[in-house]
């Protein structure tokens, strides 16, 4: 019986990193699963080592689906709380009023402005926004479209597809004038 004993003992000793891994000793610890150990090892039984093999497989699969649920539902909550903080952080007037398009309008988006904003405020003129006397003149110089559409972009904040349909021309020719102008106030 002790020569059968150190038998275990001298496998356990041998194989020592695989009996530290938490998954072998919450597997041993449960039902007769040590008893199962025991006897494939000490008496060489075939049937007991089967067993065990087939009990350690159901183990492991049911551990690796507790982890995998344990980290799905950690990520649904997380992602739930950000969205329940999101809504609940938004302003009256961030609210969306409708869901239906590419672009959600606000009720922000329909309240008019009482005063001008703070760059309206202090210029009302792209002459008086340009640092020296040279680009002074060269924007007069620009035809009154290129002012317009200066105008439109530095002003009301306007792309290029909104200030094609005030002019009546196409994007690219806004887009096209806009570079041209830039690039002559520049210099270049």
């Amino acid at each position: 019986m002790k020569k059968r004993e150190r038998c275990l003992e001298t496998f356990i000793h041998e194989h020592a990193r695989l009996f530290q891994e938490p998954i072998i000793q919450g597997f041993l610890a449960e039902d007769n699963h040590w008893d199962l150990l025991k006897a494939t090892i000490e008496e060489n039984d075939r049937g007991a080592s089967e067993q065990l093999d087939k009990r350690f497989e159901v183990y492991y699969l049911r551990v690796r689906m507790m982890q995998y649920i344990n980290k799905l539902t950690r990520f649904y909550v997380n992602t739930y709380d950000q969205s329940k903080r999101q809504q609940q952080s938004m302003l009256i007037v961030d609210q969306p009023i409708d869901t239906f398009g590419e672009e959600r309008a606000t009720r922000g988006d329909f309240l008019l402005a009482r005063e001008p904003s703070m760059d309206d405020a202090m210029a009302q003129e792209i002459r008086e926004l340009l640092p020296t006397e040279e680009m002074g003149q060269t924007f007069q110089s620009f035809h009154p479209t290129r002012k317009t559409v200066l105008h439109y972009y530095t002003f009301d904040h306007l792309n290029d597809h909104e200030i094609s349909e005030k002019l009546n021309c196409t994007p690219q020719n806004v887009s096209k004038t806009r570079r041209k102008a830039l690039a002559q106030l520049r210099g270049g």
